[in-house]
This record gives structure tokens, C-alpha cells and sequence, in this order.
């Protein structure tokens, strides 16, 4: 090649990604070990003191192999798959501690699983089939489809919805939108029989803000201010004058299927808050209370005696009287329970309910803190998270309304969906284990409630939970970070490492199941697409751009954000208003 030209060449000609031209599996996929390490100390994070998570080794070749030919106590068999998969074998361990003989001994159990690799391109074989590791562009933990919020984290992922709750506020109904969610989520096993039924109440989110620190603590580290809190004989315009304070209360509509008895008794109970401190967050917190007492009004009721007749107008002993009440945070719990098990099982509510708010406590783990940190946003929990969404959905809806079609500062994710079937199953045993430490604690066994989580229990949740082939499922139809190759180029580009998958699209269809495409909203296509995306490379199965990647596409090395290039903003500032409807 002429000298000259050369160097023209590369002077002006673009250079070219190099992770997405080699496959952006190959860039992260060696990051994965650490992804999972990091993500299981976060999943044990609250979990008995007896019981931990230490750390992992990679196996050596002699070491997998006796692992793998080891004589299995099911069938009695040695068995060795000669099937190709690109994989190899990784020890989990963990520290329990027990009493033995009366001394207090600490005992090592180990779990082996596979973990993948991959060559050039992203490929990877399973089981003799080459496949190649798909990026799944997706939104930084939030995802709006339509009115509905998708929150997805690695521990789990909740669908948040919108419905209207109305209040009096100075005797007038005023509307609000209120969040719900099943974050509990009943196993099919569970499913609770119309009959037992007593109400259609949903799970909100201000209810389990309130079952986690009670009424005062609730509205004190969400709302800055604590209402006033009694009934209509002590919160009164005459006490607290509508000019400077707002006086909230139930619209006495009985709602439908509540838990009642034959007569529906509206609860009586008002709050007042100075007009001064009304904002979003406590009004949020006002309005999803209300939401609970209407379906529920003979429950968060003070047991008020024929004594306390003379005292019933004195503000500040109503409010402590209704303050004990609703500051039993066990009361709101049991309140879940009925919700999400009907009324057939009293004897489990609370217990069940209370091991499931020490499960979802650390759902908010270090990667999806940092993720959330990316936008400025650092919560503390779980529930710090909850607050966010029921006060934020609003505006994530109207955002995603004017540029929700906007791909810069999407995600190019793999570690995640990958890892996914692996600590799902570590997830599942800190469930198991944390159950039986309930279990045990309550037994009047010293030593059992010394060491809630026995050998037995930590043998069988790693037997049952943990599954060291969970990889094997990257290929099952519900995934979409996992292709199957038919291609035979010589370049990997065009039909491998351009693959993009989305995370609203349906993983697992083939061409001879997908029906006609019919242009709709998902259809559409905004400036950034033509940038981030491939316009001269549309499937005819799928013709949108972001099915494809640039070639040229900027991304955040560190975070793989894909951000804008500044070349090309004004270019794309004058034609962006020919992709408006």
C-alpha cells in the first residue's frame, strides 16, 4: 500500500469501537468472577452472625476434574459429559459455627459452580452448540412502559403501578396517585383461594414504609415532619383553622371487598399538618395511609375505655393513645400478611411477614447503589428506594413521554443477565436459612437458638438451592443474552458482535413464531438511534436501528453508558425535530 495513503488512512478515516468490533462479551465477561463475589457478599449482608460467606478460588484443572468424576449418592454412578461447554469450575465457600461436644467450633462448607468464558467475538459453546453472549441495552435500574415502572436489581424485579386514592383535605376530595407493587411475591403454592379472600387490597409502598419504621419514624426520615395524628373529636377547623393548616381525612366510601363485617365503619381517624410543611413526599405518605385505613378501619383502632370518655377532646392524649398504635409496626405487618394470604393464616402472618422484610432489606446492593450513584441518587435501602418511586413515578412517566425513545445513557449490560440464574440460587439459600434461624430461634433449645442455622440446614439449602450448571440456562427461551450462531462470514461484525438485544423485546422467538410486525410506538426512532445505532443493517424480522450497534458508537469504558458524541451534537441539535411526531 502507497505510504501516503496509508497515513491519510488513518488520519482521517474513524476509528472504530474496538470492544463492540470484537464482541463486548470479551471486554467484561473476564470481570465476571468479581461481578458474582461482589453481588454475594451483598446478598449475605444481614444475615445470622453464625453463617457467612467467605470467599472463592478457582478450581484447577485436576481439581475440576475430580470434582466432576466424583461418585454421586443419587444413582451411585460416575458421569462425565463429553458435550463441548465453555466453562469451568469455581468453589464457593462458607463459615458456619456450631457446637460440638460442648466447644464452639467453626466448620467450612464449599459449593462448586460453573462459570463461562469466552473466545473472540463473544462466542461461547454450550453443550457442543456455539452461541455467542448478546448485550442487553437497558435503562440504569429504571425502565417506564407505558404507566408502569420496571425496577430491576440483581436480588429482584418489580413492576410499580399507579392508581388513584382520594382524601378529604379541609372537606373537600382531592385525588392522588399512589404506587403498588407485589413485592411480595405468593408462589404459585401459595396462590390464595377466592374463598379466603377479604380483601382486594394492594400491597402499597407507603405501607410498607410505615410496617418498617411505624408512623412516627416513617414520616420523620421521609416527610421532615411528623402530622398530628387523632380523630374528628380533637382535629377540628376550630383547633387547627384551615387558613394555615390542612386537615386530612377519609372520604368514609367503603371500598370494594374491604376487611370489615357486615356494616362498613369509615375510620375516624384525621391528621393536620401546617400548610407550611406540605409537600410531595408527605402528602404521599398521607394519602397511601388512608389508602390502608379505609380497607382496614376497625383494625388501627386505639382500645379506648369508658375512663378515657373525659379526656377523649385532650389533642395530645388522643394523638399519644393513636401514636401507640400506629407505631407498632407489627400491626401494619399482619395488615401485609392479610393481604398477601388471606384470612386463614393468622398463625403465620407476622413471622412470615417479618422474614420477608429482612429478606428485601439489602435488595439494594453496592452495583445497583453505583448504578443509581451514576445519576446522582444514593439511598441507604431498600425502603429508601420505595420512598424514591412512590414520590418520582410521575415524573418518570412524563419524561419517558417527551424522551423516553432517547438512547444515550442506557446501559449496555452482560455480567448481569448472565450471573442471573447463578445468584438467583444464592439469593434462595440466604431465604432458606434465614427462615430456619427464625425457626429456631423461637425453640426453647439453648443451643439451637445460640446457633440458629444448623449443618443440616446449610447442607441442603447448598444442595437444593445452588446449582453448579445454572449456566446450561443461558440458552433456555426466556433469555435474551444468549444466541444461537448461524452465520458462517468471515467477519464477526455484521451478524454477531452488532447484536444488540433489548430489554422490552421477547428473547427466545424464532423466525417461524414472531407474527407481522405492525409500527407502533415501540417502532419509532429518535435522533440518537441513528448515531447509537445501525440504520444500514435492519433485520427484516425487526427493523428498528438499536437491533444493531455503530460500529462508531461512544461508550463509557468504565460503566458502558452509551453517552453522545460531541461532534456530531449540533448536527444532531438541527435534525432532531424531523423525528418529532
Amino acid at each position: 500500500m502507497n505510504p501516503l495513503f496509508s497515513r491519510m488512512t488513518q488520519r482521517y478515516t474513524p476509528k472504530m469501537n474496538e470492544s463492540v468490533m470484537r464482541g463486548y462479551a470479551t471486554k467484561v465477561i473476564p470481570f465476571l468472577e468479581e461481578y458474582i463475589d461482589a453481588q454475594i457478599r451483598s446478598i449475605y449482608v444481614g444475615i445470622h452472625p453464625c453463617f457467612r460467606y467467605v470467599r472463592y478460588e478457582r478450581c484447577t484443572p485436576e481439581e475440576e476434574y475430580e470434582e466432576v468424576i466424583r461418585m454421586r449418592s443419587s444413582d451411585n454412578k460416575r458421569k462425565f459429559d463429553l458435550a463441548k461447554t465453555s466453562k469451568y469450575l469455581v468453589r464457593y465457600i462458607f463459615e458456619y459455627t456450631m457446637l460440638k461436644d460442648g466447644v464452639e467450633v467453626k466448620k467450612e462448607e464449599v459449593k462448586h459452580v460453573y462459570l463461562p468464558y469466552v473466545k473472540e467475538g463473544g462466542l461461547i459453546m454450550i453443550s457442543g452448540t456455539e452461541n455467542h453472549l448478546v448485550p442487553v441495552l437497558s435503562d440504569k435500574v429504571f425502565t417506564v412502559n407505558g404507566n408502569t415502572l420496571f425496577v430491576r436489581l440483581a436480588q429482584a424485579r418489580n413492576n410499580f403501578f399507579r392508581m388513584h386514592q382520594t382524601v378529604k383535605i379541609n372537606g373537600e376530595n382531592v385525588s392522588r396517585y399512589i404506587v403498588h407493587s407485589e413485592i411480595y411475591q405468593n408462589s404459585s403454592k401459595n396462590k390464595i383461594p377466592v374463598s379466603d379472600q377479604v380483601t382486594r387490597a394492594k400491597t402499597i409502598l407507603v405501607h410498607y414504609l410505615i410496617a418498617r419504621y411505624g408512623y412516627t419514624g416513617a414520616f420523620q426520615r421521609y416527610a421532615k415532619y411528623v402530622p398530628v395524628l387523632g380523630d374528628y373529636r380533637t382535629i377540628t377547623s376550630e383547633a387547627f383553622p384551615p387558613d394555615t393548616w390542612n386537615i386530612y381525612e377519609s372520604t368514609r366510601i367503603q371500598p370494594k371487598k374491604s376487611y370489615i363485617g357486615a356494616i362498613y365503619r369509615p375510620t375516624p381517624v384525621r391528621v393536620a399538618v401546617p400548610k407550611t410543611h406540605v409537600t410531595a413526599n408527605i402528602e404521599a405518605l398521607i394519602f397511601g395511609m388512608f389508602y390502608v385505613l379505609d380497607h382496614f378501619p376497625d383494625r388501627m383502632m386505639p382500645d379506648f375505655k369508658e375512663d378515657d370518655a373525659p379526656r377523649l377532646t385532650d389533642i395530645e392524649y388522643v394523638q399519644q393513645r393513636y401514636l401507640e398504635e400506629f407505631n407498632d409496626c407489627s400491626h401494619w405487618m399482619i395488615l401485609i400478611g392479610i393481604i398477601r394470604f388471606g384470612g386463614n393464616a393468622h398463625n403465620r402472618l407476622y413471622h412470615s411477614i417479618k422474614e420477608h422484610f429482612e429478606t428485601i432489606e439489602p435488595y439494594l446492593d453496592h452495583a445497583a447503589q453505583a448504578k443509581l450513584a451514576e445519576n446522582g441518587l444514593y439511598f441507604e435501602n431498600y425502603f429508601d428506594l420505595l420512598n424514591f418511586i412512590q414520590v418520582s413515578i410521575d415524573h418518570f412517566i412524563v419524561k419517558n413521554e417527551k424522551d423516553g425513545l432517547c438512547v444515550y445513557g442506557k446501559n449496555l449490560e452482560i455480567l448481569q443477565p448472565v450471573a442471573y440464574d447463578i445468584l438467583y440460587g444464592f439469593t434462595m439459600m440466604k431465604f432458606k436459612l434465614n427462615k430456619a434461624a427464625s425457626r429456631n430461634l423461637a425453640s426453647e433449645d439453648p443451643v439451637l437458638r445460640a446457633y440458629p442455622i444448623t449443618e443440616k440446614d446449610v447442607q441442603e439449602c447448598l444442595r437444593r438451592m445452588i446449582k453448579p450448571g445454572a449456566i446450561f440456562r443461558l440458552t433456555s427461551d426466556n433469555k435474551q443474552v444468549c444466541e444461537h450462531v448461524a452465520y458462517s462470514g468471515d467477519h464477526l461484525y455484521p451478524k454477531i458482535t452488532s447484536v444488540v438485544s433489548l430489554q422490552e423485546s421477547r428473547g427466545g422467538g424464532s423466525r417461524e413464531t414472531n407474527k407481522r410486525v405492525v409500527p407502533g410506538p415501540e417502532h419509532w426512532i429518535d435522533i440518537s438511534m441513528v448515531f447509537a445505532g445501525s440504520i444500514l443493517n435492519l433485520p427484516k424480522s425487526n427493523p428498528t436501528p438499536m437491533v444493531r450497534i455503530n460500529p462508531f458508537v461512544t461508550i463509557d469504558e468504565r460503566t458502558g453508558t452509551l453517552i453522545e458524541n460531541p461532534k456530531f451534537k449540533a448536527l444532531a441539535e438541527r435534525n432532531a425535530p424531523l423525528f418529532k411526531l
